[in-house]
């Protein structure tokens, strides 16, 4: 007869609730020192974070690379034991979201319990930008991180994914940098950059942001379906609902391909160049135009050739 008291998985699941107070793993495998609701005291002069046991995390059967886990200081999560009542193998199964009601205390425990100097090393978002218009990119204030949870009575979940509170978002944001009424080649014509079509409701905006600021949306929200990736600094990609799409680099931007490329436009096509201009051919260069083509110099225009060949121009305006 099996003896179900000392065998894994017939002894039965003790499961529990608790908030992560360590993450810093000395092995690297993702774990976290969890203060298990009902197991540990908030006393941390009975039962010190540093005494608290290593939970595991369980990760999705497609990922193996083993690279970390969302979850953080001050974040509620669940799981069981896998050595049942003797609970000092405790696996992490998620994370559990929440409206917060207090500030978190280092004096007690369940709560995040970084000391200042563990903060100052601890990834944080900016604390402001300033998006210039003179080529010189944006200029990062950088923020002091603090403990989790940030904000008391409000949804843990992302306010991208509830649509509330958004003027404290990227949304926000992004409509009072756009860049507007860029002066194309014809005379009187501008263009601006459009303005994001962020229109989600919960449930079905897919959004994760990391601590640092960064933000990644798959959003299903029917009429109004986006993907959009956002660096922390203010570069980002962003596809409509019909598809357009809007990149901008907050600062430079190089692209190399190795072999060919082919680009096809088939509509309109505006560059404008607020600082200098160079193209580099290094074999033949041949440029078709089936309508007119206007040249407009300012300055000066000069040609200079290593041979010669004659060619029939029309008659040049030059007033």
């Amino acid at each position: 007869m099996i003896n179900r008291n000392n065998f894994m998985g017939l002894d039965g699941f003790v499961w529990w609730f608790g908030v992560i107070e360590n993450r810093k793993d000395p092995l690297l495998i993702g774990r976290c020192q969890v203060r298990i609701y009902g197991w540990h005291t908030e006393n941390k002069n009975l039962i010190p974070t540093s005494d608290l046991p290593w939970a595991h995390p369980v990760m999705p059967l497609n990922t193996n690379t083993g690279t970390g886990i969302a979850a953080k200081e001050g974040d509620m999560v669940f799981g069981f034991f896998l050595d049942s009542d003797d609970a000092q193998f405790p696996v992490m199964l998620g994370i559990v979201p929440g409206i917060p009601e207090s500030v978190p205390r280092i004096d007690k425990g369940f709560s995040d319990q970084r000391t200042p100097t563990q903060l100052s090393d601890s990834p944080r978002k900016p604390k402001s930008k300033d998006y210039t218009q003179d080529g010189e990119g944006v200029f990062i204030v950088e923020g002091q991180a603090t403990r989790y949870p940030e904000t008391v009575n409000e949804s843990t979940v992302s306010k991208l994914a509830r649509n509330e509170n958004i003027t404290d978002t990227i949304v926000e944001e992004r409509k009072n940098n756009r860049i507007q009424n860029v002066e194309t080649s014809t005379k009187g014509s501008t263009w601006s950059e459009p303005e994001t079509q962020y229109n989600a409701k919960y449930p079905y905006n897919h959004v994760y942001e990391s601590e640092s600021g960064h933000v990644l949306e798959v959003d299903d929200t029917p009429g109004a379906e986006r993907i959009q990736t956002t660096h922390r600094s203010g570069t980002f990609e962003e596809i409509y609902p019909d598809g357009t799409k809007v990149t901008k680099v907050v600062k430079d931007k190089y692209e190399i391909v190795m072999s060919d490329n082919n680009v096809l436009i088939m509509g309109d096509c505006n560059i404008t160049i607020n600082g200098q201009g160079k193209i580099f051919v290094k074999g033949s260069a041949d440029v078709k135009v089936d309508g007119d083509m206007t040249t407009q110099v300012a300055g000066t225009y000069s040609v200079t050739s290593s041979s010669y060949m004659s060619f029939r121009a029309p008659r040049i305006d030059l007033n």
